[in-house]
């Protein structure tokens, strides 16, 4: 075993965010990447000293809940206007307040699925 010990942690305070942006970069600089950092107030430039970058998950997530959002109103609109256009009630065939219980499900389980599926690639 060499003389020089592994580091494996450290943790700091400040009490101004100058400093702690200071050494978030002198950190980054000296070849540290798994870095966080916390603070009780937004602190401008924190971010991207200590390598943040923006990922396309969130846009992902975006799409798909869309897509399942177009997915399930196209299908209930084609099944009760187009394929079964049956008068029960005397309800029109576009009933679209009845299809928000199922176009919200849809939302959730398309983003989640582009959630999952964007995490992995």
């Amino acid at each position: 075993m060499d003389g020089n010990p592994r580091i494996y942690g450290l943790l700091a305070e400040y009490t101004e965010p100058d400093a702690l942006v200071a050494a978030a970069q002198r950190a980054y600089g000296e070849g540290y990447r798994k870095m966080d950092a916390y603070s009780p107030m937004p602190v401008d430039g924190l971010a991207e000293a200590i390598g943040f970058t923006r990922n396309r998950l969130p846009t992902l997530v975006l799409i798909g809940g869309i897509l399942g959002a177009l997915t399930a109103y196209a299908m209930m609109y084609y099944s009760s206007v187009h394929g079964y256009p049956y008068n029960i009630g005397g309800r029109p065939y576009h009933s679209a307040p009845a299809w928000v219980p199922i176009t919200f499900e849809m939302t959730v389980l398309f983003a989640a699925f582009a959630a999952v599926l964007g995490c992995s690639g």
